[in-house]
């Protein structure tokens, strides 16, 4: 099966990645017709190319569609509000959807937008070439490494081997690719097929986890060669150069900049470091191919006394360019950076090295520090906001969690919106990032398949979650899906089920950490063979089920880890079942629902949480923020989060008339002032959760406000 397909689909044109099964849909008029795979796209960076013989194509509103001349060159940028017109010549359209899509024609061209849709018009029926690639982010490399402080570092050089250019677009996830997967064996080997970047940096930090582990991120971004500190090679005060960790030009004695010597501050410096060196790159990256009104190079530049000239910078080597973004204050990056999306802290065991090509891959803020952990009535004050009920008391169950020899997890504050953790121990403050997650979402196979979900009910008080929850998938989705539920499911009947393999595995019930509850005793799903991608664990003290699910072959999912109320349970299990099915990585939803769920708190994720189930058309999910305002119109601000198809680096433009900016996606945008008619327009385009007054509802049952 190919890994791209584009087809004619109910009169659309249809681009299929058959690995994420996510697509990408575009309207056509009748009688437009399709030729099979086109032999003139090879100078377009495409996986499937074909000739549709049309007068016109619509692409969603909201998606960026850039209109280039043959060679490339920029002309003009839409995704919502569009009407220009161009004469007869070839014509590169360059279309920011799910999947990245090219159109070549050469022939008159007009674009407008239409309702729901921009519309690339031609004056007559013409062959349009259509070539898409997938988005895709995974490893196609392996690094095989020992747990030795030399090869740790060398398996850090590494992580950056894939990225594709060197110039500021490399700031695009879709450029950097996925860095390879690491794997322990006996001996070194770099990955087949790759090699070193030769950006002119160099990392050097003591061979230690505690350091490596928080260099990774830094060093792909940089394409930096990691080498240890103070090494005999050349490194010691007798070679007039720094004995501790810098980061410098290769031939150059005097480092570009000392980083601190103790692992904390080393790891908070080398994160600042990497988020300098991308925002700025992003900044830079409008003087090229993609000339955008962004909104963080307007507001670093009004704050900026020194000057800083990024079209001077765009053609500048790496080095070069990080010896300028030196200069720029810290604290004016403070003020104009996004929120940072994720935050990892490793157990410094050298072994969790596996974990970083993922972390890297979401360019996370890494800590490697032991974590405090507590057993048994410790762990009361460290997670007792988690685990409390409605009114504030602890409940039966949360009692004989405490109760037990469980190993509990605390992980250090972060300014990060979503934080992960890598080791033993059940995290309390941190999702769970397990490794066998990660692999097992790059091995997805292709499938033409719908969406399947199982929903099983093994408490009959919460039988009506199940339809309900049904009803979630159901509303709004973007996905085929393919929807079977059950009630009072016995032990072997349940094992039966998993065994047949289902994309989503939804349960509502009671769990213990032998197992979940089933009318005839427990079933431990360690000892079960599944064919689950993902699951829902709505049930008390799942946590340990969860992690049975991923280890047997599951990607992620989401558990709670104490005991919920049946009411907070159904809301709870409502609210991620929307989310996860409206295109939100399970982290993301799962953060949503702690947010605005008194419970919320009690759930976490497992696995690799940027797995997805479905896709909104067109954008990114996301939050909007609405309040009222004393003058009859309201404030409207975004919370915005990267995702494996729009990763970090990603533009974000609302679809607002008095809005030309375009925003990194990440973090919260500024609040903007509409009108009830402007907000009414914009909650049209899809139905996406809205935060109002405090509560979240969704776009399409917000009518009239």
């Amino acid at each position: 099966m190919d890994a791209m397909r584009i087809e004619l689909d109910d009169g659309r044109l249809r681009l299929t990645d058959t690995v994420r099964r996510e697509s990408a849909r575009f309207g056509l008029p009748a009688g437009a017709t399709l030729r099979d795979r086109a032999a003139d796209a090879a100078d377009l960076p495409v996986e499937a190319a074909v000739v549709v013989h049309t007068d016109r194509v619509d692409v969603p509103l909201g998606t960026g569609v850039w209109v280039r001349d043959a060679d490339g060159s920029p002309r003009d940028y839409f995704d919502h509000a569009a009407d220009a017109a161009y004469p007869a010549a070839e014509h590169l359209l360059e279309v920011d959807a799910e999947l990245k899509t090219y159109l070549r024609a050469d022939a008159p061209l007009r674009v407008t937008d239409t309702d729901g849709s921009i519309r690339l018009g031609f004056d007559a029926p013409t062959d349009v070439l259509v070539g898409g690639r997938p988005r895709r982010s995974r490893p196609y490399e392996t690094v095989e490494t020992t747990t030795d402080g030399a090869d740790l570092l060398r398996t850090v050089s590494w992580l950056g081997a894939p990225t594709r250019t060197e110039s500021p677009e490399r700031s695009f996830s879709t450029l950097r690719g996925h860095p390879p997967r690491v794997e322990l064996a006996e001996t070194f080997s770099p990955p087949d097929g790759l090699s070193l970047p030769e950006t002119g940096l160099r990392l050097r930090v003591p061979p230690d986890p505690a350091f490596a582990f928080p260099a990774a991120p830094l060093a792909a971004y940089l394409g930096a060669r990691v080498e240890p500190a103070g090494d005999a090679a050349g490194t010691g005060s007798g070679a007039g150069r720094p004995s501790g960790p810098h980061l410098g030009v290769v031939d150059e004695s005097a480092p570009l900049t000392a980083l601190p010597a103790d692992p904390e501050g080393f790891a908070d410096a080398a994160h600042r470091l990497t988020r300098r060196t991308f925002l700025l790159d992003c900044v830079v990256r409008t003087e090229g191919y993609y000339p955008v009104d962004l909104s963080l190079r307007d507001r670093l530049e009004r704050r900026l006394s020194a000057p800083f000239d990024p079209a001077a910078l765009y053609d500048r080597s790496l080095a070069e360019r990080v010896r300028a973004y030196l200069r720029v204050p810290e604290t004016t990056l403070d003020d104009v950076a996004p929120r940072w999306p994720l935050a990892a802290t490793v157990d410094p065991d050298p072994a969790n090295v596996v974990a970083l090509p993922s972390l890297v891959d979401d360019l996370a803020a890494v800590r490697a520090v032991p974590p405090e952990r507590v057993r048994g009535s410790a762990a009361r004050p460290v997670a007792l906001s988690a685990f409390l009920d409605d009114d504030g008391t602890a409940t039966r169950s949360t009692a004989e969690v405490f109760a037990g020899d469980a190993a509990f997890v605390s992980t250090p504050p972060t300014d990060a919106a979503d934080e992960v953790y890598v080791g033993d121990g059940i995290p309390v403050t941190a999702d769970a990032f397990l490794p066998a997650g990660a692999r097992h979402r790059h091995e997805r196979e292709p499938s033409d398949e719908p969406l399947s979900v199982l929903l099983v009910a093994n408490d009959p008080g919460m039988a009506v979650e199940v339809d309900r929850a049904a009803a979630a998938y159901d509303a709004g989705t973007a996905a085929d899906l393919r929807v079977s539920t059950a009630c009072g499911v016995g032990r072997d009947r349940l094992a039966a089920l998993l065994a047949e393999g289902t994309d989503v595995f939804h349960f509502v019930g009671h769990a213990t950490s032998a197992g979940l509850e089933c009318p005839d005793g427990t079933l431990d799903l360690g000892g079960v063979d599944h064919g689950v991608d993902a699951f829902v664990l709505n049930a008390c003290q799942s946590y340990r089920q969860g992690v049975s699910l991923v280890e047997g072959g599951a990607v992620a999912g989401a558990v709670a880890l104490s005991d919920v109320a049946n009411d907070d349970a159904v809301d709870v299990g409502l609210l991620l079942a929307r989310l996860l099915n409206n295109g939100f990585p399970f982290r993301v939803a799962t953060r949503v629902a702690r947010r605005l769920s008194v419970v919320g708190g009690q759930y976490v994720v497992v696995g690799d949480g940027d797995l997805t189930l479905s896709q909104p058309e067109g954008f990114a999910p996301l939050v909007a923020v609405v309040r009222g305002r004393d003058d009859g119109r309201y404030g409207l601000r975004f919370r915005l989060s990267p995702t494996p198809l729009f990763g970090l680096g990603s533009l974000f433009s609302p679809a607002l008339d008095s809005v030309s900016e375009q925003f990194l996606n990440a973090g919260e945008s500024p609040e903007f002032v509409v009108g009830a008619d402007e907000l009414a327009d914009l909650l049209d385009i899809a139905p996406i959760p809205v935060e109002y007054e405090g509560d979240l509802v969704w776009s399409d049952d917000l009518r009239p406000l």
